[in-house]
């Protein structure tokens, strides 16, 4: 036969192993997120794909079968044509220019296209191959289902040998694109700032225990149990919370919640003989639960609004359904907030004002120190009361191996505000 029908085969054959290919790798690579993103495109043709999707593993086997039987005729093809350039004495040009018109031909219609098919395109086409793909099936069924079974198998005692072993999750795989794949100038896929922000704050939740959210009990407003309605009232007014804790001589004894609504309703204050009779039940919850399943708890109920109970069932603080929200999507002010504790004012000297409340990793960011974040103590006021071993007052200078701090208002329960500067500053400007 003549060598140039031989190659005309082959570069046909080719061309068709190509395609089969290609459709055989959109095939596998098609997700849920690309139909997504065929919804806002062509809806109709993301319809017509929805009802083939996700692809049966049969069509998945049957396309790897039709690909290798693709090969297998092309390798025959490209022996025939080499064998004729042989006879023909072009022995030395066939040797190395088999391999290299088998590689670009290759990568040209698999690797190039591949990267520049659109996805409506790589949609159309997916319409086009799968009915192929499932006819295919049925013919090749006796070749095709001993196939199926066998992974099926495979994958099962996958499964039970992987049990107890963590592979990468979805999770994990959504995590490692925004985190170690983040470029502010290019975000992957389009996701801005606020939307990973968002993002990693709601993976965080089932790592985020109740007390690095929580009001510490400082700071919990609350009533006593023999106040009138009008103390209520008043301290509703003031604080700007629709919830606050009931108690009987202690904040450690709450016996409930007060709603800010019932105080509106005549006659459910008529009823009330006292306090407790308006109260709410007080859900109770422990420091260390993690906030992923509180919100879940919130979710399934009615309430909001939690007490936290620290190691020895005293009052640690209270947590709301907004502290975890806030955890998501940021902080969240309105008008009755006090100016938030993470605002910082930058001073000329370098030192910076700042809230007692701070967390102990801000302050780290903040000034370039290195102060445990695993002591017991979780913010700046807790780590400055716990070098003195008492609440300093206001006026106080404390000097730490760390900080330089001067405390601008203070109260007998805990630093508000303070200066502060890092210890070493002087030094390194010295260095420098």
């Amino acid at each position: 036969m003549d060598p140039l029908l031989w190659l005309y085969a082959s570069i046909t054959i080719t061309i068709i192993t190509a395609v089969l290919t290609l459709a055989c790798l959109e095939l596998g690579q098609f997700s849920g997120g690309k139909l997504r993103r065929l919804e806002d495109v062509n809806e109709k043709l993301a319809e017509r794909l929805d009802a083939w999707f996700p692809p049966k593993d049969e069509w998945r086997y049957t396309s790897r079968l039709v690909v290798l039987i693709a090969f297998m005729l092309l390798t025959y093809c490209f022996s025939e044509w080499e064998q004729a350039m042989d006879a023909s004495g072009y022995r030395t040009f066939t040797r190395f220019a088999l391999p290299s018109l088998v590689i670009l031909i290759g990568y040209a219609l698999v690797e190039l296209t591949g990267q520049f098919i659109s996805l409506v395109a790589s949609a159309r086409f997916l319409c086009v191959i799968i009915p192929f793909y499932r006819f295919l099936s049925w013919i090749l069924f006796p070749l095709i289902w001993p196939i199926t079974i066998i992974a099926q198998r495979v994958r099962e005692q996958q499964a039970t040998r992987n049990a107890t072993v963590s592979g990468p999750t979805a999770e994990d795989e959504i995590l490692s694109l925004i985190e170690n794949n983040w470029d502010d100038d290019n975000p992957p896929s389009g996701i801005e700032e606020d939307e990973r922000r968002m993002i990693l704050g709601a993976f965080a939740l089932d790592q985020t225990f109740v007390h690095e959210i929580m009001t510490p009990r400082v700071d919990v407003d609350g009533v006593e149990v023999n106040d009138t309605i009008a103390d209520v009232r008043r301290t509703i007014v003031e604080s700007g919370h629709s919830r606050i804790p009931l108690y009987d001589n202690s904040i450690d004894h709450i016996l409930g919640v007060i709603y800010a609504k019932d105080l509106l309703d005549e006659k459910k204050l008529a009823k009330a003989a006292s306090l407790r009779d308006l109260a709410h039940p007080a859900v109770f919850i422990p420091e260390t639960k993690n906030i992923g399943d509180l919100m879940e708890e919130f979710r399934q109920s009615t309430n909001q609004f939690a007490i936290v109970l620290d190691e020895y069932g005293g009052t640690a603080g209270i947590v709301t359904f907004e502290d975890i929200l806030e955890e998501i999507v940021g902080d969240i002010h309105d008008e009755y907030d006090d100016k938030d504790m993470s605002d910082v004012e930058e001073q000329e000297d370098g030192s910076y004002i700042v809230d007692g409340r701070l967390p102990i990793w801000d302050v780290n960011d903040l000034l370039g120190t290195d102060i445990s974040e695993e002591e017991d103590f979780d913010t700046l006021g807790g780590y400055i009361s716990t070098f003195l071993g008492k609440i300093p007052e206001q006026g106080d200078h404390i000097e730490t191996d760390q900080i330089i701090a001067d405390i601008l208002e203070a109260n007998p329960r805990r630093i508000v505000r303070l200066s502060i500067r890092n210890n070493n500053q002087d030094d390194s400007e010295e260095k420098n």
